[in-house]
């Protein structure tokens, strides 16, 4: 079921998909789509297509590109996944417009023609695909709009300063309908062009973009807390008058139309949608699409059948868990209006581009009745812009537990080394009056090994100053805490990692825990029955600088200067890269230490500054070593088309399997030999491969990422490329050629090539150079 923005996704939220069962559209269809924020509902009875993201630039890399001018009107290419507000914040800066947009700036172009639209610029221009077609989707994610063009210079001067009167004109751009309480006012904006048909003094000079942008901030303003935003079309203002909703601003549609028609936008309370339906019901004329749209069917199914009370699904009637209210969270999902801000703060589509992994397609999918979920990343900043304060971050972490066939990811932590170990007993032979506490290690040792020893540097300095809350007498425990199994929605398998720590806490007569890292204190605090202390409070008081704290820390109560997702410990998710920036920022987290590149809080009060600290000083971001070794593996591919090509017939001799363990090692030594190159052309690459000599974990750690990527990207671009090269050679047994056209062939390639790269030969590349 795909919701949108709509009056009808509401009530099927409250309601549940089997209201409309019989109209259900089972394809599993492709449907590009772009960031679901229509008010057409007219997706809703397909059960889960295939989603795709229309995209949002130019194959040339641009955003708009002007093309001929028909009917006396200008037309810009543009791509049909673009949001307006980014639309035009780009074209305005050229001088150029769209002729004819929606009032809320995450619309994007292909989903407000698809829906035949209206908005700003309707007063002239009426719908998208009026009598006039001022835009059009065509093929390739490409769509044509009208603009006011830049090629008519004074025309589009004057379009970019409007007159604002309050009498009519028929030669304004747009109309805008403003309310307060029962009294409307209606704004005209003409284009200085036309001033001399304004009636005398009236109309003042007001520049288009601030018209726009004031525009844009009223539609946002839509999005309180308890509110659902709707909207309303009629021929007549007194009938939008007497729809039980909160008014708030609007517009005229006048050419370009069917009829001239009022659209108004305002707010209803969730308990106001029967209500809303009702009126609906009892007035035909007044039709809840701001688009050229009507009802169908299903809209009518929806409206007659709405129920008041929410329903949750049967699937999930025993979902509840013993430290999450899963009734209480299922509730607080339907709250989703779809405004789609969420989406630029999710690291999980923003890697991807899939909605259905989003907070907006989980709640879908949930509300659909699915129960197979992915783990997610903690989901805070999506929950800090959400206007209707949906616990996004629980919800994440809830959505794995309910299916059986649970994506999981593993973290292994590594031993901690001598030094730790020592800082140990020193710390134990000059505390020994101090209550004994256990530091738990976890990842730390791996990620951020540095930190580790810091930390134990400040308590053995400090440790008589401190409150009398902590102690710096520790005992070391590693292991794991639980957390990859906890995220994953393996509670059982989290809670014997936790007893586990219980139990050598016990056992060691430790009177509290301490956590290096805030995700294994987290699954601590939910599942122990205690309450752990993170480290960072400890040293708190003595930080200086600004510091990243990320989800998971944040789920705990604390705030830093900087809140950019991390990621995790996961380089690569469903498939795709997850990028993560160089920052200069101290972090809490040990894995936020890793990805950003950068130092912990911890490291900070490391004595030993002959231990190497970071990778700061050489300026070398893992996603440039990541793509230069896909350059390097799609060229070692393309260059093996003849050895390839010659081995082919052993195919024929012994089978796929056989010509895949011939062909491995060929493509390999391609690859590592074009690598090696590709990065000792680079000094800065060399410099970094040098200095990871010093720290073998944080070495395995950059060629595993390296490795992860390489055999999760997409390459079949790559082997349609392969194939003709491997037809046109010369090396090529004619009998064998029939073979290479099949896409069983190309199977066995691709299953070659996600073979090819390993962590010990990229390691060994690395260190080489790393000698060179």
């Amino acid at each position: 079921m795909i919701l949108d923005a709509s009056i009808f996704s509401r009530a099927l939220a409250y309601n549940g998909p089997d209201i409309i069962k019989k109209y259900y559209i089972e394809d599993e269809k492709d449907i590009v789509i772009g960031n679901l924020t229509s008010m057409s509902g007219e997706l809703v009875q397909y059960k889960k297509p295939k989603l795709i993201r229309a995209p949002e630039i130019l194959p040339d890399g641009t955003y708009f590109k002007l093309v001929e001018k028909r009917n006396g009107i200008s037309f810009a290419e543009v791509p049909s996944g673009i949001e307006y507000g980014k639309l035009i914040s780009i074209m305005e800066r050229y001088g150029v417009l769209p002729s004819l947009f929606p009032l809320y700036d995450k619309g994007t172009v292909g989903g407000f023609i698809h829906t035949n639209g209206s908005g700003f610029g309707s007063y002239k221009f009426g719908f998208i695909k009026g009598k006039k077609e001022l835009g059009t989707i065509k093929e390739n994610g490409i769509s044509e709009i009208g603009v006011v063009n830049s090629q008519e210079l004074i025309e589009v001067d004057k379009y970019r300063v409007l007159l604002e009167v309050e009498s009519e004109n028929r030669f304004a751009w747009s109309a805008i309908l403003l309310y307060e309480g029962e009294k409307v006012t209606t704004k005209y904006y003409v284009p200085s062009l036309y001033s001399p048909f304004v009636n005398g003094s009236e109309g003042t000079p007001i520049p288009s973009i601030q018209v726009i942008k004031d525009l844009f901030a009223l539609s946002s303003n839509l999005f309180i807390q308890g509110k659902i935003p709707v909207a309303v079309r009629a021929i007549s203002l007194d009938e939008i008058n007497k729809a039980p909703m909160e008014k708030k601003f609007g517009y005229i549609i006048n050419f370009n139309s069917p009829s001239k028609y009022f659209v108004t936008f305002g707010t209803i309370s969730f308990n106001e949608i029967e209500a809303f339906l009702g009126f609906l019901n009892k007035n035909p004329s007044v039709l809840p699409f701001p688009s050229n749209s009507n009802y169908n069917e299903v809209h009518k199914t929806i409206m007659s059948k709405f129920k008041k009370k929410p329903e949750i699904p049967k699937v999930f009637e025993k979902a509840n868990f013993s430290d999450l209210k899963f009734s209480s969270l299922y509730n607080d999902a339907l709250k989703c209006i779809n405004c789609g801000l969420c989406l630029d703060s999710c690291l999980a589509y923003r890697t991807t581009k899939d909605i259905y992994l989003s907070p907006v397609g989980k709640i879908m999918r949930l509300i659909s009745a699915e129960t197979e979920f992915e783990y997610c990343f903690g989901c805070k900043n999506d929950e800090d812009i959400c206007p209707e304060k949906i616990n996004i971050s629980q919800l994440t972490e809830a959505l794995p537990r309910l299916g059986k066939n649970r994506m999981a990811f593993s973290i292994e932590p590594t031993s901690v080394s001598h030094k730790i170990k020592e800082l140990e007993n020193m710390l134990e032979a000059t505390y020994k009056n101090k209550p004994i506490f256990i530091l738990f290690v976890g990842c730390a040792a791996k990620y951020d090994p540095i930190g580790l020893e810091g930390f134990m540097d400040f308590l053995l300095s400090n440790g008589n100053e401190l409150s009398s809350q902590y102690s710096p007498r520790i005992k070391i425990v590693e292991g794991c805490c639980g957390f990859d199994k906890y995220n994953s929605g393996d509670i059982e398998g989290a809670k014997r990692e936790v007893l586990s720590i219980l139990d050598k806490k016990e056992k060691l007569n430790a009177v509290r825990v301490y956590f290096l890292c805030p995700e294994g204190l987290y699954v601590y605090n939910r599942l122990s029955g205690d309450q752990g202390i993170l480290a960072y409070e400890v040293i708190k008081p003595h930080i200086k600088g600004k510091v990243h704290a990320g989800c998971w820390a944040r789920k705990l109560g604390i705030e830093g200067d900087d809140k950019e997702c991390a990621g995790l410990s996961i380089t690569t998710y469903m498939g795709k890269q997850v990028n993560t920036p160089k920052k200069d920022v101290l972090t809490i987290c040990p894995f936020s230490t890793w990805k950003f590149s950068t130092n912990s809080v911890y490291s900070q009060f490391l004595k030993n500054t002959s231990t190497p600290m970071t990778l700061q000083n050489i300026q070398v971001q893992d996603q440039e070593i990541i793509e230069l070794a896909r350059q390097s593996l799609i060229e070692g591919i393309i260059s093996s088309a003849d050895d390839i090509a010659e081995r082919v017939i052993d195919w024929n001799m012994g089978g796929k399997n056989y010509f895949i363990l011939i062909i491995i090692p060929i493509i390999r030594k391609r690859f590592l030999s074009i690598l090696s190159d590709n990065v000792n052309k680079d000094f800065s690459f060399k410099s970094y491969f040098k200095s990871l000599l010093n720290d073998n974990i944080l070495l395995k750690e950059k060629v595993r990422r390296v490795v992860d990527y390489l055999v999760s990207i997409d390459l079949s671009e790559t082997i349609n490329s392969l194939i003709p090269s491997i037809l046109n050679s010369p090396k090529l047994d004619y009998e064998a050629r029939n073979l290479v056209r099949q896409e069983e062939f190309k199977k066995g390639i691709l299953e070659a090539i996600k073979k090819v790269p390993t962590e010990n030969a990229i390691q060994d590349i690395f260190i080489r150079i790393g000698y060179t």
